[in-house]
């Protein structure tokens, strides 16, 4: 087993940086070309940056291919005015505007406009969000308040996860990686045209993580986890649509601080944290009208959790409409 990590290091190593000559730097942009950099969180429709009326970091792929993480909070620590803190192998902390903690509520995290909110605390569970990375197209970062627009939990901030289409990830990528934390993982890619409408892309990680240190002995927190992924884009003459789904299981060592009112009471054990979770999104797009357009999404998910504390099962139904039409005329 000796010989595997050195050889997990050095694909890991090898595999960015033939995918990287292919793609312009983004230092060789321009002013114009960064300000002409297109986002769509800000107003559920695809806008300028430049004409954004919102603060907004943008993290592109070529960001995250350049960051060395390998984790989606891991990849948000280069947001200014974003709180991000680990608090284990496992467990993070993401916020901002303060009130930070690992059940932080006040921050709307979406995938592909999907809300990832979870009814057990109102936040978000940050280790089982643990995409492919190299099928994330941008993570679009809006700090301020968006509930107007996106309703509930956007108080202090929406991140929104924004995946490649299919077309631009066609062929296969393998990545490695491994160390003394991070022992070892992998995640491959794979896309495809099936027509000239139709095109797939399924995506697969696994890794392993060592368990931290505590007081000079280790705190029995290592984590290993799987997830499998899909989606399918169709982009037809006049309405195009797109259907994503996941399977994800984790298993992770969790620290748990019992503290009791009564008698000055303190427990410090330990104990695994099971979860799964499978989801299913699709959503079309179309015209309606001579200037209108129409877009529907419906998502599902369910989720199950199990920790010391508490054994959760929650299912998420969700659907939307939403009509664009523009009013009066552009001023010139």
């Amino acid at each position: 087993m000796n010989f595997i990590r050195p050889f997990l290091i050095l694909l890991a190593c090898l595999v960015p940086a033939i995918s990287y000559a292919q793609d312009k730097d983004i230092l060789e942009l321009t002013l114009e070309e960064l300000m002409d950099i297109e986002v769509t969180s800000v107003a559920k429709a695809p806008t300028r940056l430049l004409d954004t009326p919102a603060a907004v970091f943008v993290i592109t792929q070529e960001d995250i291919r350049h960051s060395g993480a390998n984790s989606i909070p891991g990849l948000l620590k280069m947001v200014p005015g974003l709180d991000v803190v680990q608090l284990d192998t496992n467990r993070w902390a993401v916020s901002a505007r303060g009130f930070n903690g690992q059940f932080a509520n006040k921050l709307l995290v979406m995938i592909d406009g999907r809300s990832i909110y979870t009814p057990i605390f109102s936040g978000t569970f940050w280790d089982m969000q643990d995409l492919v990375l190299a099928e994330i197209d941008r993570i679009e970062v809006i700090l301020g308040p968006g509930a107007a627009l996106w309703g509930a939990n956007a108080v202090n901030g929406i991140i929104n996860i924004i995946t490649m289409p299919v077309e631009k990830t066609l062929g296969s990528k393998l990545t490695a990686w491994g160390g003394t934390e991070q022992r070892a993982g992998v995640s491959a890619m794979f896309g495809r045209e099936i027509s000239d409408y139709n095109s797939l892309r399924i995506t697969a990680k696994a890794s392993s993580r060592d368990d931290s240190q505590l007081n000079g002995s280790g705190a029995d927190d290592d984590s290993s986890m799987g997830r499998l992924g899909f989606r399918w884009d169709f982009n037809g003459d006049r309405i195009t649509g797109r259907t994503t789904g996941s399977f994800y299981h984790g298993r992770e060592g969790t620290n748990f601080d019992r503290v009791g009112i009564e008698d000055d009471y303190h427990e410090f054990f330990n104990d695994d944290t099971d979860s799964t979770e499978g989801s299913l999104m699709t959503r079309w797009s179309g015209p309606l009208g001579s200037d209108a357009t129409l877009s529907f999404q419906m998502n599902y998910s369910q989720t199950v959790r199990k920790e010391a504390f508490y054994d959760a099962s929650v299912q998420v139904l969700d659907n939307e409409f939403q009509v664009i039409q523009p009013i009066g005329q552009d001023h010139t």
